[in-house]
């Protein structure tokens, strides 16, 4: 497989672009007018004031927990149970407005954290769908800003998908889409770690160890680039 070069830009930590999509996600989400009654004795959303109100509060539950584990660090399980607060949040907001990206993205997100990676599974493969759809209605001509931030969001959700394959042990998807997001958003260390992780379980190190060399290049602190560095020269 060729994988794409890493652009010359400006370097950024590992952890940056994953934190930045989560705290943005608010300014792409498409809400329909028409409520649809929750299910799974879920908080019910009942209009377009619920659904801004759930979803500054899940945010601010879970954007510091959801940073810490983008940084490959420990979640507590206090924080577990504060993901489980926020998560059925964003399950009711999918419950009203099914077209939306955030709540399937970020629920894909902490399912997968939460050790559940067939919910995690069927929550950011629909995110994606439904981005790839708000894409395709978007302008570029009218709204520049708006596609730019859509394919943002749609590789972070790549890389999020990569991970939950990987946990399901189907490496060769999880390097197709660690690959998309790397090529799309190619000054994201953790994109590259993500890629080269998968091609470590394929048996393909010595294209491991360029992906590995990409995320160091563009943050030599990246903690899990280092150990899967490590890996890779044994």
């Amino acid at each position: 497989m060729s994988q794409p070069e890493p652009a010359e830009k400006p370097k950024i930590p590992g952890w940056v672009i994953p934190v930045a999509v989560t705290a943005i996600l608010a300014f792409i989400l498409f809400v329909s007018n028409q409520p649809i009654v929750g299910a799974g004795g879920r908080p019910l959303v009942t209009s377009t004031d619920d659904y801004r109100r759930f979803s500054d509060q899940a945010l601010a539950d879970s954007q510091e927990i959801l940073a810490k584990w983008d940084r490959g660090e420990t979640v507590t399980q206090e924080e577990r149970v504060k993901l489980q607060g926020a998560l059925e949040k964003y399950d009711a907001m999918s419950d009203f407005n099914p077209t939306g990206f955030e709540p399937y993205y970020v629920s894909g997100k902490i399912n997968l954290i939460l050790d559940r990676p067939d919910r995690a599974d069927s929550r950011i493969r629909q995110s994606i769908n439904n981005g790839l759809e708000l894409l395709r209605r978007a302008s570029p001509e009218k709204d520049p800003e708006r596609v730019k931030v859509l394919k943002l969001t749609l590789a972070e959700a790549h890389y999020v998908n990569s991970r939950v394959q990987f946990k399901l042990g189907n490496f060769k998807e999880a390097e197709t889409e660690a690959a998309a997001a790397a090529t799309e958003v190619p000054t994201a260390p953790v994109y590259w770690w993500a890629l080269g992780s998968a091609l470590v379980e394929l048996g393909k190190v010595p294209e491991a160890r360029i992906a590995v060399e990409n995320a160091l290049k563009l943050d030599p602190t990246f903690k899990p680039a280092l150990q899967l560095k490590q890996l890779t020269e044994r």
